[in-house]
């Protein structure tokens, strides 16, 4: 569960430049929940995702990860937190070009020191289910678009983390492609429990989420719940 309460973040803080990418948001999110978040750019989308993802500190309010005050931790403390319970996906995948698929998908586990026998039973399956079997031991500077984002979606599974951060996981994808690697995200959250928080400029892909959330200046202007869910085959953008 994470719950975020008057949430501010302010960046240059006292200085002429000063910026304010939150002002007071609030959000419940429940474990399970597929979200997508919307809004203009600027409005504070990313900045949201940084917090939530233990990136990025913010000025005051309250954040909750699973009843954990968050910031009671230390920067040491959240990272293990981080390593542990989230699994981020990005829009220009952050892999390792010059590492092999396998490598890359090791290093949350490398992270986390746990042995090296144990990790490498992980992956295969991984590896299989999102369809890249045969990729384990390809570099990443010679993978395409979707199976790049395919790598980083096991990255952030092989931790088995209670949530997954996608920012704008289809931004750099063909069209089905990015349908694939929506449909790999929906599966992930719906068949395996785990919380999914989507950053999308698309409102055709919003009917995919349990719930919508919309952004503005820094605020939740609007949310959105879906009782039903369209599966991400049956959308057309």
């Amino acid at each position: 569960m994470i719950e975020l309460k008057n949430i501010v973040k302010k960046y240059n803080e006292g200085k002429p430049n000063e910026v304010e990418a939150l002002r007071g948001l609030s959000l419940h999110i429940v474990a399970g929940e597929m979200v997508a978040v919307m809004g203009p750019s600027g409005s504070g989308k990313s900045t949201l995702l940084n917090i939530i993802g233990c990136m990025d500190d913010w000025t005051s309010g309250e954040y909750y990860l699973d009843g954990q005050d968050m910031r009671k931790l230390t920067q040491k403390e959240q990272a293990k937190v981080r390593n542990k319970k989230i699994g981020f996906v990005l829009q220009d995948f952050g892999l390792l070009t010059d590492r092999s698929v396998t490598e890359n998908i090791m290093v949350p586990l490398l992270f986390a020191k746990e042995p090296l026998r144990k990790s490498a039973k992980r992956i295969g399956p991984i590896l299989e289910e999102l369809g890249i079997g045969e990729l384990a031991h390809r570099r990443a500077n010679q993978l395409s678009g979707g199976q790049a984002q395919r790598v980083a979606i096991a990255r952030a599974m092989v931790n088995d983390p209670d949530v997954i951060l996608a920012d704008e996981p289809t931004g750099a994808l063909d069209y089905v492609t990015g349908k694939s690697i929506l449909k790999l995200l929906q599966d992930t959250c719906h068949k395996k429990g785990m919380t999914v928080i989507v950053i999308t400029h698309n409102s055709a892909l919003t009917p995919m989420a349990d719930r919508i959330v919309r952004i503005r200046n820094g605020r939740v202007a609007e949310m959105i719940q879906n009782e039903n869910p369209t599966p991400v085959e049956e959308i057309e953008w």
